[in-house]
Formats: structure tokens, C-alpha cells, sequence
């Protein structure tokens, strides 16, 4: 949720329409009210913090506010100072952590329960499965740092029995940040009582919310520490694609209409060049200079092509399109580039004999190609580029995968939330609209498109990963490789 109020009076003058649904007004209707009114502020603490924001920004947890539905529900809201010219504003960022206080409310009373039970097998197994229904991955960790229970969500997300993470240290469950992130926050909350919540993301690009807290079992001289582990990477993924959809919808109109009027004087540069290509027929120096400017000139007019493509309305021409002619149309057009690079193209098609999906033909096959050819420009001689398809159930309907693989480094850190961006790259003369237009069509035939990189068997980056679902109403039948 986005909102944005005036520091002096917490008055609301911009509002999301996540905001609006949460709180189940209009977002006319916020707009003009005032942010204490949203919630339970008698303390006057919102309008003090407002303040306080105006100068630098300002994260506050747990701040009571009523829904839709009349619920009264926690929130965490960052508030962030904005330039508002005579008067001060603030962008605040609201976030629900209502389930997540339950998690750890639950979390603390399950152990509190635990501690004063007497000690049984079946009052062990009891509290186990109760432990083990809470979905975030939990662990309760004693004064030197060592597991003394976690939930099957946590043995889940590591790949070991929940036995096995008994009396380990919590650093050396795995070796990326998110494990030496819940050991700083163990230290601090053995410290201060509790440690508050951090972002961190793992090295297979998830993104995680860590939060510990201290805490004394009844009749236990030995305190222990609760950690709560929550996992932020889809709902990261959605804020930021709705928030790109919108910036590139208004990029879009702007690529358009430069590339309309750099079409009319390249144009105009191309019929000179032509007119003098004629008059100047054997002379030796325009010879040696026309093939280069003719080389700049079709490099422009692609480049101006690509623009259009991207700035214009997409005008789908769907039909029923088997999977393998797709894969086999866009293997074909990589050929040439993947043996000129000495890069192996390697193809599998898992899904059932004959199935369809309903695409634009040429824009999809367009989309396989330059998914494929960006693999290769990135793979060294001698490595493979791996396409992947298969079929899978999503609920109610059916989703065909299609997976590019390459061995190559892999997304950096920087680079991995920006692929999809018009205009990013980090290759040497390219235009940065190939992925910006993979991305786009696939929207807006209704599936999704994500990068990541792929782990070798040690949990190294062993190359970059593009991942295409598209949704298909045909069932499973047989397999049917691709050759």
C-alpha cells in the first residue's frame, strides 16, 4: 500500500488502489482524510513520527489500523521524506504483518506450553505437530547459537530431517547470507530483548524477512531465542511488477514517438546514401565508406523498429499453436548464431504428444529466439544452452514451462531485479530491448516471465535461468521428446 500525506497535518493527498481495498474506501474518498483517522492513534504518536519524517525516514512496526472488514489489523509502515515544495510531504510504504505477530505470538506460546507440560513423548509430539502447522520456517535457539527445535518448514526449506538440525549452530545451516542474517539477529536479541526485521536474499535470488526475539521459558533459568523466518520473494515480485507495468506503459508511449520522428530523417539519410551510390558509381573512396554507413544506418533502423514494436498498442493474432513447432521455429532461427559462437544448443520437450497454446505465433517464436540468442552471447565455446518444456498442473488449469539455460556467470546482485528494464544492459552494443520486449509480450499473453540464476550441486551460480509460464487447457497424454 502507497500513500502520501502531508507532514503538518497527516492529511492524505495520494493513495494506491492496494490502499484503497485494504481499507475499503475510495480512493477519492482517502484522499482528504487524515492518516490518524485510518486507526487507533489516541496517543498522538503517528502525528509526532509525521514530524519526524518530514527530515529523514522513519519505520515504524506493529501500528494498529482497521480494514475493509472492520478487522483491526497490525501494519508496518516506512515513512520517507518527500520534496513538496512549500510544504513538507511524506511517502509512506504500508505493510500487514497481522499473521506474521500471530506467527510469532504462536510461536512463543507453543514453547511456553511446551516448557510447562511435563516432559513426554506424547506431549512432545503434541506440541511437534502443532509447531510444525505454522507455515513460516521457525527456530528456537538456545544462549550459544545451537538449534533446539525447529518446524518441518524450516527442515523443508534446508532439505534435512528436522533430527538433523538439532544442537547445530545456526550459522552453519548454509553458507548464504540469509543463515549469518538469523545468527547476527540471535546475538543482538540475546542482547536487547529482540531484533526487528531485515530483508536479506539468498544466493537463488528469494528474498527473506528475519526477525528474532528473546525469550525466558516459565520456570527455565535458560533463555532462548525465537526465530521467525518469512519468505518475501512473490510478493516483492508482484509490487515490483505492477510498479514496472506502470513505468513502462509510460516509457512505451515515449520510445514511440521518438522513434517516430527519428524514423522520417533516417529515412531521408538512407534515400541520399542510395541517390549517391548511383551518381558516384566507381569512385573508390565513397566504395569504402558506403557499406559502413549503410551498416550504422540498418543498425539505426532496427534499433527504431524495436522502439515501435515496444511503444506501440500489441495487437495479438492468437491461434492454437503446438509447443514443439514453437520450440523447433526458434531452435532453427538460433542455429546459426550458436555455431559461429561454438555454444551446443540442447532441447527436451516433456510435454504430452500434441500440446497447444493459444499465441501469436511470430511473437512467440521472436521471444524463444532472443531468450536463446542472449544465452549464447553470454556462453563461452564449448558450453551448452539448455531449453527445457514441460507441462504442470497450477491449481485449475495448466501451465506449459519453457526454461533457457546457459552456463554462463550468471545475474549479478545489481543486475538481477533490472533484466526486464527497456534500454539495461551490460553487453557491449546492445540496445537493451530484447528482454524488455520478451517480457512485455508474455504479459500480455496472459503468462509470466522471471530471470534467476541457476545453482551448481555446492549451491554455486552455474549459470543464468529464464523461466516462461504460459497457461494451456490441454491435459497430460504421453511424452514426446524433441529431437
Amino acid at each position: 500500500m502507497q500513500l502520501v500525506v502531508r507532514g503538518a497535518s497527516g492529511e492524505i493527498t495520494e493513495a494506491n488502489q492496494a490502499a484503497a481495498d485494504f481499507y475499503g474506501r475510495a480512493r477519492e474518498d482517502l484522499v482528504g482524510s487524515t492518516l490518524q483517522s485510518l486507526g487507533d492513534d489516541s496517543s498522538g504518536s503517528l502525528e509526532s513520527t509525521l514530524e519526524v519524517a518530514t527530515a529523514i525516514g522513519v519505520h515504524l512496526a506493529g501500528v494498529p489500523q482497521r480494514n475493509v472488514l472492520g478487522e483491526m489489523r497490525l501494519v508496518e509502515i516506512y515513512l520517507s521524506p518527500l520534496d513538496g515544495g512549500e510544504e513538507p510531504l511524506v511517502h509512506l510504504t504500508v505493510h500487514d504483518i497481522t499473521e506474521r505477530a500471530r506467527a510469532e505470538e504462536r510461536a512463543r506460546a507453543l514453547l511456553a506450553e511446551r516448557v510447562a507440560q511435563e516432559i513426554g513423548a506424547r506431549a512432545a509430539q503434541e506440541w511437534q505437530g502443532t509447531f510444525d502447522s505454522i507455515e513460516q520456517p521457525i527456530l528456537v535457539v538456545d544462549s550459544t547459537g545451537c538449534v533446539t527445535r525447529a518446524n518441518e518448514a524450516t527442515a523443508s526449506l534446508l532439505g534435512v530431517p528436522v533430527a538433523a538440525l538439532d544442537g547445530r549452530r545456526i550459522e552453519s545451516l548454509g553458507d548464504h547470507a540469509l543463515w549469518q542474517a538469523a545468527a547476527a539477529h540471535v546475538q543482538v536479541a540475546e542482547r536487547y530483548g529482540s531484533m526487528g526485521l531485515a530483508r536479506v536474499r539468498d544466493t537463488s535470488g528469494r528474498t527473506w524477512e528475519v526477525s528474532a526475539t528473546r525469550f525466558v521459558p516459565p520456570g527455565d533459568l535458560s533463555p532462548r531465542v525465537i526465530v521467525v523466518l518469512r519468505e518475501l520473494t512473490q510478493l516483492i515480485a508482484l509490487q515490483g511488477e505492477i510498479q514496472r507495468q506502470e513505468t513502462l506503459s509510460r516509457m512505451g508511449e515515449l520510445v514511440g514517438g521518438v522513434a517516430h520522428e527519428v524514423r522520417n530523417p533516417l529515412f531521408a539519410l538512407s534515400s541520399a546514401i542510395d541517390a549517391l551510390r548511383h551518381r558516384m558509381t566507381g569512385n573508390a573512396d565513397f566504395a569504402r565508406y558506403a557499406p559502413h554507413i549503410d551498416t550504422q544506418i540498418e543498425r539505426l533502423s532496427s534499433l527504431m523498429r524495436d522502439l515501435l514494436d515496444y511503444g506501440r498498442p500489441t495487437a495479438l493474432a492468437l491461434r492454437d499453436t503446438p509447443v514443439a513447432e514453437l520450440l523447433t521455429a526458434a531452435l532453427q532461427l538460433a542455429t546459426p548464431a550458436a555455431e559461429s559462437a561454438g555454444v551446443h544448443l540442447d532441447a527436451s520437450n516433456r510435454c504430452p504428444a500434441g500440446t497447444t497454446i493459444r499465441v501469436d505465433r511470430h511473437r512467440m517464436v521472436v521471444v524463444l529466439h532472443n531468450l536463446l540468442l542472449n544465452a549464447v552471447q553470454h556462453s563461452q565455446k564449448g558450453h551448452a544452452v539448455e531449453v527445457q518444456v514441460s507441462e504442470e498442473r497450477a491449481g485449475a488449469e495448466t501451465v506449459v514451462e519453457i526454461r533457457v539455460c546457459d552456463e554462463g556467470d550468471g545475474f549479478s546482485a545489481d543486475t538481477l531485479d533490472r533484466v526486464f528494464e527497456p534500454f539495461f544492459t551490460k553487453r557491449p552494443g546492445g540496445t537493451g530491448l530484447g528482454l524488455a520486449l520478451a517480457h512485455r509480450t508474455v504479459h500480455d499473453h496472459g503468462g509470466t516471465i522471471v530471470a534467476e540464476n541457476r545453482l551448481g550441486t555446492q549451491g554455486q551460480v552455474a549459470g543464468a535461468l529464464l523461466r516462461i509460464r504460459l497457461p494451456t487447457p490441454v491435459a497430460p497424454r504421453l511424452e514426446q521428446p524433441v529431437r
